[in-house]
Order: structure tokens, then C-alpha cells, then sequence
């Protein structure tokens, strides 16, 4: 088995560990949570398949989150990005179209 990447490797500093444990502090989102919380475990030491064991993630989800991460390097990178989701009700819907 490889030994973990450090944190260095990574691309990870220790200003990062320090914003990701202050937005760990303060996050309302499960999701979001877990995003933060694996790549802080990462930021920390520990390694990949450890990270997505303990966030609950897939190992190739925490390199993603990883990836996304170090392209903003703000907490802010590893939410959900918004979405439309289901409308509200079928506008064009009429009796006609029923039959």
C-alpha cells in the first residue's frame, strides 16, 4: 500500500486547516459538513481512504472536494451549487391536454 500523501503534497496549508475548522464550526448543511470534514482530515495528516471513511464520502468524492477546494481555497467551493429542482406545478396544463 502507498503511504498517505502529506498535507504539503496536497497542495494544503496551515492557513487552510484553520479556515476549514473555523467553517466546521458554523456550517448548517450535512453535505457541506462532510465536504468540509474530509478535507480538513486531509489538511490534518490523514489520509484519503481514512478521510472518505470518516466523512462518509467515496475516495474518489473527497479527491473532487479536494480538487474544487484548492481551486478557490475558500470553504465556500465545497457547497451545493444552487438548483432549479421540480416546478412548482405544470403551467401549461389544461383539461384539453388531459383528454
Amino acid at each position: 500500500m502507498r503511504p498517505a500523501r502529506s498535507p504539503a503534497e496536497l497542495g494544503l496549508t496551515a492557513e487552510d486547516r484553520r479556515k476549514l475548522e473555523h467553517a466546521l464550526r458554523s456550517v448548517r448543511d450535512a453535505r457541506h459538513f462532510r465536504r468540509l470534514l474530509a478535507v480538513r482530515l486531509l489538511a490534518e495528516g490523514k489520509g484519503p481512504g481514512e478521510a472518505a471513511h470518516l466523512a462518509a464520502l467515496s475516495r474518489p468524492a473527497v479527491y473532487f472536494w479536494l480538487e474544487r477546494y484548492l481551486a478557490q481555497r475558500t470553504p465556500e467551493a465545497l457547497r451545493d451549487a444552487p438548483r432549479q429542482g421540480r416546478p412548482r406545478k405544470a403551467p401549461r396544463l389544461t383539461a384539453e391536454r388531459l383528454r
